[in-house]
């Protein structure tokens, strides 16, 4: 049985709810985080969906590879691919990496998907790993407090003709958001479950790197309690590659 995220990801329907979600913003966030960054460097952007942060990297000089499990995804990905700057491969990110990079990216809520809690945190290790010695980690996550008190339990979104119906609720550690599509006579349904991890769970799951910044939104505003987003900055130091 597909896990939740191999099944919505993989729908068109995905992509089209988070339409809104586009090159523009990705753009704009990674020409802000590429400052940051050392030029040229080699970086991995796991998991990378449709591949709008790899493109936006890539255009600014980087050598970028994109990490995904979901075959409709990295198909639209790949009409991109112009090897060496830019390729994409299918990989479970729970399987340690085969190469190191200057930059790992984990962008766009791209974390807290499995219902093992030690899957998780294999992920994390694995972009740990996958970092050589003085590389970049960046996870863009949610700021769960804020999930929490602003949840928005039923709202209806409209994409042309297809009604998008969304109910969300807290079940223990997780918001978990059910998904119902009306597009003419078809009718689908999905779901997404995310664990809620705090900066302090960040930090913990961080403790052989280097914090340099923590930020809450895609701007690059500093975090406080209530930043829609908890975005990490942390280098790996002190490891031999």
């Amino acid at each position: 049985m597909a896990e939740w995220f191999e099944s919505w990801f993989d729908s068109p329907y995905y992509s089209l709810l988070y339409a809104h979600r586009d090159e523009n913003e990705a753009e704009g966030f990674v020409r802000r985080l590429a400052e940051r960054l050392p030029p040229r460097a080699r970086v991995l952007d796991a998991p990378c969906g449709n591949g709008r942060h790899a493109r936006a990297l890539a255009k600014l000089g980087f050598f970028v590879t994109g990490f995904d499990l979901a075959p409709t995804l990295l198909a639209r990905a790949r009409v991109y691919e112009s090897p060496p700057e830019l390729v994409f491969f299918r990989r479970d990110l729970r399987q340690p990496f085969p190469e190191r990079f200057d930059v790992v990216l984990n962008l766009f809520t791209g974390f807290g998907y499995f219902d093992d809690p030690a899957d998780d945190r294999r992920v994390f290790d694995n972009l740990v790993a996958g970092l050589n010695s003085g590389g970049v980690l960046t996870v863009d996550f949610l700021n769960a407090d804020f999930v929490v008190r602003r949840l928005i339990e039923k709202e209806t979104i409209f994409r042309g003709d297809i009604r998008f119906d969304i109910n969300r609720k807290l079940v223990g550690d997780r918001v978990v958001k059910s998904i119902r599509v009306f597009d003419g006579d078809k009718k689908f349904e999905a779901e997404e479950r995310v664990r809620l991890y705090r900066p302090d769970d960040f930090r913990r799951m961080a403790w052989a790197l280097k914090v340099e910044n923590e930020w809450g939104d895609y701007a690059l505003s500093p975090f406080d309690s209530d930043s829609p987003r908890y975005i990490l900055f942390a280098r790996k130091v002190g490891v031999p590659s």
